[in-house]
């Protein structure tokens, strides 16, 4: 199998680090959190319910993320994602009560979806340059990401960093490591808007059936996106 072009395998480099910095952010907050509640004076209760905000947060902007990657192109909204994501875990931080505390929370949850999704989409579309699967490779690094950040939270905490100044550092960090992958992401709007050539072809694979996308792009039929992908499905249970 020939190389990947060196442009597709910087790409390659530049998804991997977005996983990594999505996948630390968040673990740099998490060993934190008992000296978060401790600070606020927070009952269990109240606890709970501030820290559901995240996850709410996710579902709510989880929906739209299709919509904003049409618009805006699924690297520079990673890449948005993630800083906005630093921002809101440092304003978690700085939260005097629990209602602001839950706000950077919802933010911080809502931009950490949008950029789950978007940089997974950035993923699937060097992945068709690639020629073969490599999307799996990306979900190990995001867990790299989440050993690091922890880590780091926990030395953090070891030598007695101030809460503010461990997650400012931090989210500055991966803020500017996500701004540098992006000068080596893909250029271009993605598939579905695009008019380059590679891309275009790679749109018509997908209208083909699934069989007949995978013998044309030389991927396994795993890896090639439905035709239906830039849709969003939210599977809340089974119906009763």
């Amino acid at each position: 199998m020939p190389l990947p072009l060196p442009e597709v395998r910087r790409a390659r480099g530049a998804v991997a680090a977005m996983f990594l910095t999505n996948g630390a952010l968040l673990a740099n907050l998490l060993p934190r959190y008992p000296e978060i509640k401790g600070e606020l004076g927070l009952a269990n209760s109240t606890y709970g319910l501030v820290l559901a905000a995240f996850p709410a947060g996710a579902i709510l902007a989880g929906l739209g993320a299709g919509a904003l990657i049409r618009r805006v192109g699924s690297a520079p909204l990673a890449v948005a994602g993630t800083i906005l994501t630093a921002i809101g875990l440092c304003a978690a931080s700085w939260a005097p009560v629990a209602g602001l505390l839950a706000l950077a929370l919802l933010v911080a949850g809502a931009s950490d979806a949008i950029t789950d999704v978007a940089q997974n989409a950035h993923g699937l579309r060097v992945q068709r340059r690639y020629g073969r699967s490599i999307i799996n490779s990306f979900h190990a690094v995001w867990s790299i990401g989440a050993v690091l950040g922890g880590s780091m939270a926990a030395l953090a905490i070891a030598l007695d960093v101030p809460l503010r100044v461990h997650l400012s550092v931090s989210g500055a960090l991966f803020a500017v490591i996500s701004l540098v992958a992006l000068r080596f992401a893909l250029p271009g709007r993605d598939p579905e808007n695009s008019t380059d050539g590679a891309d275009d072809g790679a749109q018509a694979a997908n209208a083909a059936e699934p069989d007949d996308a995978a013998s044309t792009s030389g991927a396994p039929p795993s890896a090639v996106p439905h035709p239906t992908r830039g849709r969003t499905v939210l599977l809340l249970g089974p119906s009763s």
